[in-house]
């Protein structure tokens, strides 16, 4: 008996590492997950690992377009050849190591992390090659809410489009988030109000899709994907296993949920949406040395920016701008006029006796 007690004494610590190790690879693993998708489309359970490469390929077989090589994921049935969805929408979550998101969903595959971004710009190209004047909102194709606006100022120019904007829409209270989903997340702090902010912007994205469902409703296909980077700024801020990123997980759970819900009732049932999550950053590993103190003043001075580039927004301008740009464009105009009075003067000027030109010509002709 005390034999096997040394034995499980010993063998104990090394079957609760190995146990940690396996399901802390799983859980850090990424994930393909449809939360829904038309009852026409079949995905097949205990399909093999699904390549980050390969997403933009399933999505484009889903539209009905050719591919340039086969499919190698095998999860995806062949579906029906006259019906495709009219619209597809895809959430990826940058850098999420935590436990599988908890979510109503159809199908979930694991994915093999060859690339740690997903990129989907071959599928708004295919989708602008064969359809006309498609709905394509894509943050990894337009980087920032003003070239979204500017691809789309009837539908969505009323988004906020600085790091400012978002600022003041909380401040002001113009959210639909509740105080009490809200938790221990401080939208004072702005790591906190990156994660809410970006939630906030697909929200408008929808307000703003089912005030022009005319524009919906239209024969041409249409691609949504929303790239989130502020969960894995609160990681990175405040650690995997903080209040703050537990609250943050329940209230992006529960808002995938709700997306999932605005899509499905704004295409009527006719649209697939996915979620992927990567456990890694997309941001280059690759950084330029710098000393201690430019890193120090980069921190103090280019926060905001930085903060606007993870949001996806522009970055917010100084109080002076309005000023300097107003003084700059009036002196231009006055400048531009004056040159114009002046040379529409001496164009049609009449050089006469009492004219400067003509005695300064006839002293000269007297002379020679």
């Amino acid at each position: 008996m005390a034999t096997s007690m040394e034995r499980w004494s010993v063998l104990a610590p090394v079957l609760i590492v190995l146990y940690a190790s396996v399901f802390g690879c799983s859980a850090a693993g990424g994930e393909f997950i449809i939360t829904h998708a038309p009852s026409y489309m079949t995905f097949l359970q205990g399909s093999s690992q699904l390549a980050n490469s390969e997403i933009s390929d399933v999505i484009k077989s889903v539209y009905g377009f050719s591919l340039s090589k086969d499919l190698k994921w095998d999860g995806l049935a062949q579906g029906s050849f006259f019906q495709k969805p009219k619209a597809n929408v895809v959430m990826s979550v940058v850098g999420y190591q935590g436990a599988p998101l908890t979510i109503q969903n159809t199908a979930r595959y694991p994915t093999n992390d060859d690339e740690s971004f997903l990129n989907t710009e071959t599928v708004t190209e295919q989708l602008q090659r064969s359809t006309v004047e498609p709905i394509i909102v894509d943050f990894s194709v337009d980087k920032t809410v003003f070239d979204i606006r500017s691809h789309h100022p009837h539908l969505f120019g009323k988004l906020p489009a600085t790091f400012r904007e978002v600022q003041r829409v909380f401040a002001d209270g113009a959210t639909d988030f509740a105080v009490k989903d809200l938790g221990t997340l401080n939208t004072s702090n702005d790591v906190d109000l990156l994660f809410l902010g970006e939630l906030h912007i697909i929200q408008e994205i929808i307000d703003a899709l089912k005030a022009n469902r005319q524009l919906v409703n239209d024969v041409s296909p249409d691609f949504y994907h929303f790239r989130l980077r502020g969960l894995s700024m609160l990681v990175q801020t405040y650690g995997q296993q903080s209040p703050k990123v537990a609250t943050a997980v329940k209230l992006l759970q529960k808002f995938l949920a709700k997306v999932t819900a605005s899509f499905k009732e704004l295409y009527g049932g006719n649209v697939m949406v996915e979620i992927v999550t990567l456990p890694t950053s997309d941001q280059p590993s690759a950084r330029i040395a710098r000393s201690l103190k430019a890193e120090e003043k980069a921190t103090k001075e280019d926060k905001p920016d930085d903060l606007a580039t993870e949001l996806n927004v522009d970055t917010a301008y100084t109080d002076d701008y309005p000023i300097m740009f107003n003084i700059i464009l009036w002196t231009m105009v006055v400048l531009g006029l004056s040159v114009a009075a002046v040379s529409y003067g001496i164009w049609f000027m009449d050089p006469g006796r009492d004219s400067i030109i003509y005695r300064m010509t006839s002293q000269r002709l007297k002379t020679e």
